[in-house]
């Protein structure tokens, strides 16, 4: 049957139910009106028992709870088991998440999406060009492996591993290892150093392989500077103390100059080995100071030997006029005076050395003493007895 009534009309009694029997739907609504509908009343509760469904036909909106007051809306159920289903939303998979947006309305997202842009996943992240790892304070980034911090970026741009502090842009504790070719490159004019800073140790490069260090590798000036203006001493070895093989220093096309700068000896030798010490070879000219000859691998007749002195200065004089030798040939002294006999040579001065030999076929000859007078450009030789043969001489500019 049909129960009507005026506007305000109350069906009330102890206990009032709305039935239908036969399985057919129970509506409370307001028909045509825009009348609300209230189920319960401010200090009670309502109970829905059963399969419950709040539908709301066409385009119009189903509100649960009280907008006009701070009270709690509940949506649950008793059982342990029972789940929570709200419909309409777009079919996703098992890890989705729920956003709840400006409006407070309820989308469903999944998890790669809703971290992809905003945190770093597992499987990694497609970033854009103004999006980093790292942090917007003055606040290091550490990075760990089990528990412990590996490497450090401190704020002020300083990258440290296996250590917490440091004052390099790149400090390093413990072995650095490179497998392959490795470069070390400064751009502009700027020095690279490879150091142990205010360490005593030694700085080790190359192994027991074949090893090339090029300085510059260009067509500009190339420098190796040793010390860099320290007191102690500076030494280079090439090789290894063990080795037997040679040691080769080759400057290409370029030439090859070993300068030692404020007068000091430079010294080419081979330490307490008996090697032989090898300059030049047998086309290469060979200039030391302002003296130049051909490079020799033997001293031959009439070579000359140039020693230095303990302050390792050389006589500056031209090679041709370092020695002066000839022969005043047959001489003979009679008995009844001192035959002299006089050689003229523009090298002679007071200075030269002037060494004189007698020659004779006789082996009975009689070798008289003889004196030697120099003078500017000659020199004379006096004999003190008959002498037949020829006299020899050399002279050694001093």
């Amino acid at each position: 049957g049909l129960i009507t009534g005026n506007a305000g009309a109350t069906i009330s009694g102890a206990v009032t139910s709305v039935n239908a029997n036969s399985n057919f739907a129970t509506n409370i609504n307001t028909g045509t009106s825009n009348g609300a509908v209230g189920i319960g009343s401010t200090a009670g509760s309502v109970a829905l028992l059963g399969t419950t469904t709040i539908n709301t036909t066409g385009n119009g909106n189903t509100t649960i709870g009280n907008a006009t007051t701070t009270g709690t809306t509940t949506i649950a159920t008793n059982s342990a088991s029972g789940r929570l289903v709200i419909s309409g939303l777009p079919t996703g998979t098992t890890d989705d998440v729920l956003l709840i947006n400006g409006s407070n309305q309820v989308s469903r997202i999944t998890q790669t999406n809703l971290f992809a842009g905003a945190g770093w996943v597992l499987a990694g992240n497609s970033i854009t060009a103004s999006q980093f790892l790292g942090t917007t304070n003055a606040q290091p980034l550490a990075i760990r492996t089990n528990n412990l911090e590996r490497m450090r970026v401190t704020s002020d741009g300083l990258v440290l591993i296996g250590s917490t502090s440091g004052t390099n842009t790149l400090d390093v504790t413990g072995t650095i290892g490179v497998v392959g070719a490795a470069s070390i490159n400064t751009s502009g004019s700027a020095a690279t150093n490879i150091n142990t800073g205010a360490s005593t140790g030694n700085v080790t490069v190359g192994g027991s392989g074949v090893m090339s260090i090029l300085i510059g590798n260009g067509t500009g000036v190339q420098t190796i500077a040793l010390g860099n203006g320290g007191t102690g001493a500076k030494t280079v070895t090439l090789g290894s103390t063990a080795s037997t093989s040679a040691t080769t220093i080759q400057s290409g096309s370029g030439g090859l100059n070993i300068n030692v700068s404020n007068n000091q000896p430079t010294s080419i030798n081979t330490g307490t080995s008996t090697g032989i010490v090898t300059i030049g070879g047998s086309a290469a000219t060979v200039t030391v100071g302002s003296l130049t000859g051909t490079a020799k691998t033997s001293i031959g007749t009439n070579d000359r030997v140039v020693v230095a002195s303990t302050t390792g200065t050389l006589d500056q004089v031209t090679p041709a006029a370092l020695v002066s030798f000839g022969s005043i040939g047959a001489v003979v002294a009679t008995a009844a005076n001192v035959i002299s006999h006089t050689v003229t040579n523009a090298n002679v001065s007071a200075a030269d050395i002037i060494i004189v030999t007698l020659e004779t076929s006789s082996a009975t000859a009689v070798i008289p003493a003889y004196t030697i007078v120099r003078a500017v450009g000659s020199f004379t030789v006096h004999f003190s007895a008959p002498f037949t043969g020829s006299v020899n001489y050399t002279i050694i500019n001093k």
